[in-house]
């Protein structure tokens, strides 16, 4: 019987998983991403600086909210929600969540939901890209 409740707890520990495909980011928040560039679609020209048609602010908080600011032709639009990392094996995904609807949501799904894609740990890519919109990319910028 102690032999069972062995190969039995075995059992359990093996097939638990250690899973961390949900998380949130743990680096030193808030983070500040800033718009850096824009790919404007199948064309393939990339707008920067001051070619660029806005800025855009991505603000990280440590209670895993988000401010998302937009500047377009000196109206300012914000939009803000809730955010959680994604570790896959194949990539990381910042998955931003938004309170409410609003044009700064960049994805081809018309969900609330925006999922931004880490180039590296200073570089961030998202858009509507498969969907022939724009492929914006961020940097960090504190």
């Amino acid at each position: 019987m102690k032999k069972f409740g062995i190969i039995f707890f075995l059992l359990i520990v093996t097939s638990c998983s250690d899973s961390d495909d949900e998380m949130v980011l743990t680096e030193s928040l808030p983070q500040t991403w800033e718009l850096a560039s824009i790919n404007v679609g199948i064309s393939g020209e990339i707008l920067e600086d001051n070619d660029l048609p806005w800025q855009e602010t991505l603000v990280l908080n440590s209670d895993n909210s988000f401010v998302r600011t937009r500047i377009y032709e000196n109206e300012t639009i914000t939009a803000t929600g809730r955010f959680m990392l994604l570790e896959a094996p194949e990539e990381r995904q910042l998955i931003l969540v938004y309170n409410d609807d609003s044009p700064l949501i960049e994805n081809c799904s018309n969900s609330n939901e925006e999922r931004l894609r880490f180039i590296s740990d200073n570089q961030l890519s998202g858009g509507a890209v498969p969907c022939d919109g724009p492929g914006l990319f961020y940097v960090r910028t504190a």
